[in-house]
């Protein structure tokens, strides 16, 4: 009986010892610090901050969301790239940062395709072409004469060579007309200047318009892209005005792992990311921000990327030889 009660004693302290040192573990581990390439309240953001959350609480760890904005989204990318195994660090970016910053910035060491593993992409957001409602501009046939006015009109775009701003380009291309880039600092600043007609139209991203379009104070014209959105019923693709010979890419947002991580470590986090995103609730929640699907794992998500790399790649270069022979786009 004494031997019997000395052994269940041994157990308990034994028991309680490795609690103590998975508790002395965990309270070690450093957090996972998802590094955000826009500021904070963007599209991007929120995505990374509803993610975040479901993904602590289905590892049951920590996770730490920080922005660093600026650069094209390369401050950020950069953070990634050389953070360092006490600091795990991934990457909640759009495509921009991956797959046209490269050729904005030039820099022969910014390699994100080689330094950067795709885990996920989480789903796609419809660029939109908008004006303010009840003006002049707030037609798609006024649009279309509008890329053959002369002096060219005015049209925001949230950054030099963004998604919208090059889309922008192939639409005026295709259609032997031009227009006048007005660039601003994020989706934002072009919305006030659409509401305050300074510019005639603006292009961003739906999570930055979405609210405006349902009360009224917008009109989406079109999706700038080759398919119309779910999420934008009535609101027809740019190509049902402009036919494209090229298929433009959709913006899209997901997360990113340095290269140097093992491979079993990206896979796990990778099936750990999927099962978040794929969550009723969140999905939910992804969609009231204009997130639409698919979800693509790694292995296609970074296929699609490549084929985005080639395509900018020579929008890049159209884009510069219209600058340089019309010095006006």
């Amino acid at each position: 009986m004494r031997d019997t009660s000395r052994a269940r004693w041994c157990a308990g302290i034994l028991m309680g010892t490795m609690a103590l040192l998975a508790a002395a573990c965990a309270a070690a581990a450093p957090a996972l610090r998802v590094v955000v390439s826009l500021p904070a309240g963007g599209g991007v953001d929120a995505m990374a901050r509803i993610v975040a959350q479901g993904l602590a609480k289905r590892c049951d760890c920590s996770v730490v969301v920080e922005n660093k904005p600026g650069a094209s989204g390369t401050i950020a990318a950069r953070a990634v790239i050389n953070s360092s195994s006490s600091e795990p660090s991934i990457l909640a970016s759009g495509n921009q940062e991956i797959t046209i910053a490269p050729f904005l910035i030039k820099d022969p060491y910014y390699r994100p395709m080689h330094d950067l593993q795709p885990l996920l992409q989480v789903g796609t957001v419809a660029s939109v072409l908008f004006a303010k409602a009840g003006g002049e501009w707030a037609s798609s046939a006024a649009f279309l004469r509008s890329l053959h006015r002369s002096p060219a009109i005015g049209i925001g775009v949230p950054g030099v060579g963004t998604p919208m701003h090059l889309a922008l380009s192939a639409v005026a291309g295709e259609a032997g007309g031009a227009f006048l880039a007005v660039p601003y600092k994020g989706a934002p600043g072009v919305v006030m200047a659409v509401l305050s007609q300074s510019v005639a139209y603006g292009t961003a991203g739906l999570p930055a318009v979405s609210s405006l379009i349902a009360n009224g104070g917008v009109r989406a014209l079109a999706v700038l892209g080759s398919q119309s959105s779910s999420l934008l019923p009535g609101v027809p693709a740019i190509t049902s005005y402009v036919p494209l010979r090229e298929k433009i890419p959709e913006i899209s947002y997901g997360f990113f792992a340095p290269s140097s991580w093992p491979q079993a470590r990206r896979r796990q986090l990778e099936a750990d990311l999927k099962a978040v995103v794929q969550d009723p609730d969140i999905r939910k929640k992804l969609e009231r921000l204009g997130i639409e699907k698919p979800v693509m794992g790694a292995a296609a998500y970074e296929a699609e990327l490549k084929s985005q790399l080639k395509y900018y790649g020579h929008a890049m270069a159209r884009l510069a030889k219209t600058e340089s022979g019309h010095g006006h786009q």
